[in-house]
């Protein structure tokens, strides 16, 4: 029965773990392709593309930071950009359980 287990747990790990792979080689290149900084493309800051971009280019950033070096152009309510921006660049917490 401990073998069946192992082996369901083995089996989603590597499902989860191809899921990651996909999103972190294809989907987060796929969205960096078509950004540039925020301040001189198309969407500004308001744009994920752009703010993976910036993200990419500058390494990672709080809403604080971001808001800063922005000139305020960033606000709160992008957070779900920026949030959504870095599970594409970066392996979240959950992911590193796959592995």
């Amino acid at each position: 029965m401990a073998h069946l287990a192992a082996v369901a747990i083995v089996h989603a790990a590597r499902r989860d773990v191809g899921r990651v792979m996909r999103r972190l080689l294809g989907e987060g290149p796929a969205l960096l392709a078509t950004g540039g900084h925020p301040d001189h493309s198309a969407g500004g800051w308001h744009s994920m593309a752009n703010v993976a971009w910036y993200l990419d280019n500058h390494g990672d950033r709080t809403v604080a930071q971001l808001r800063e070096e922005s000139n305020g152009a960033f606000v709160p309510s992008d957070m779900n950009r920026l949030l959504t921006a870095r599970r594409l660049l970066w392996p979240t917490p959950r992911d590193l359980v796959g592995f």
